[in-house]
């Protein structure tokens, strides 16, 4: 098994929200190209306070489509980056047939890297 990587959001668009559909397809284009040498990625939301809702559908929908969908991994979200994705997965019932992504929370990048290290 390969170790997993991850990509922190808050450093691949130097700004803590997140407001366009542009973003989240720039954001899965590097989840895609990451993915391919990793059995699983974490998305590390760490230092984010907000995204949107044209970007929480888009990185949702993505992701949801995707064949590799239960590799990826969201995690260090604050309540409100929280909210949004939950609330956007659950009125997108109709547009996938997977819309359950598998989200782990950490309250912050230490408890990540020990739960890595366990």
């Amino acid at each position: 098994m390969r170790s997993p990587a991850s990509i922190s959001v808050r450093s691949q668009f130097h700004s803590s929200t997140l407001h366009s559909r542009e973003q989240a397809q720039q954001l899965y284009t590097s989840i895609m190209m990451f993915i391919r040498n990793t059995d699983e990625i974490y998305i590390d939301f760490s230092e984010i306070q907000f995204v949107s809702r044209s970007f929480a559908d888009e990185l949702i929908y993505l992701t949801s489509a995707s064949n590799r969908r239960n590799q990826i991994i969201f995690c260090c979200m604050n309540n409100s980056v929280d909210q949004m994705i939950q609330a956007v997965g659950n009125t997108q019932n109709g547009k996938s047939k997977h819309s359950d992504l598998p989200v782990h929370k950490f309250p912050n990048t230490e408890s990540l890297l020990h739960y890595f290290s366990e």
